[in-house]
């Protein structure tokens, strides 16, 4: 969908940045109060007025595309390098499936997430290798500049 005007990828991260420390609970859609990985793209793309269809019904062990797919109409694909900040990428875990079920949003050196390990939104400083090289997908917030 179209935002209602651009926003910078500056402030993207910075609205981003508000969310860590929110509890992670799975499907989560409450800044502040819930969030899972996909719950940070959907608050960051309510405050920027970004139109998409909200998908909870994925599952934490992935079952097919739904997660990609339910993204993929609504953002911007594209080649999995470069990455800019404000970014997110879609990630799988289990080497044995191999399908996406994790979503990371790209600071300027960076992450910021959400999963259940660490139980709330965090952000990391650097990009370990062990995340990158499960990226499958890469997406920009329409609009961002």
């Amino acid at each position: 969908g179209d935002p209602e005007s651009n926003m910078k990828r500056s402030e993207i991260i910075a609205y981003a940045r508000t969310l860590i420390d929110t509890p992670y609970v799975h499907g989560g859609r409450q800044p502040g109060l819930a969030l899972d990985c996909a719950g940070v793209v959907t608050a960051i793309s309510d405050r920027f007025k970004i139109t998409y269809k909200d998908v909870r019904t994925y599952s934490r062990i992935p079952r097919g595309l739904t997660l990609y797919n339910s993204i993929k109409p609504w953002y911007i694909e594209k080649p999995l390098w470069p990455i800019l900040p404000g970014d997110f990428g879609l990630f799988y875990w289990d080497a044995g499936l191999k399908l996406p079920q994790h979503v990371v949003l790209f600071t300027e050196e960076g992450m910021v997430h959400a999963y259940q390990d660490v139980k709330k939104v965090v952000e990391i400083s650097t990009r370990p290798s062990e995340w990158m090289s499960r990226m499958m997908y890469l997406f920009s917030f329409p609009g961002a500049e």
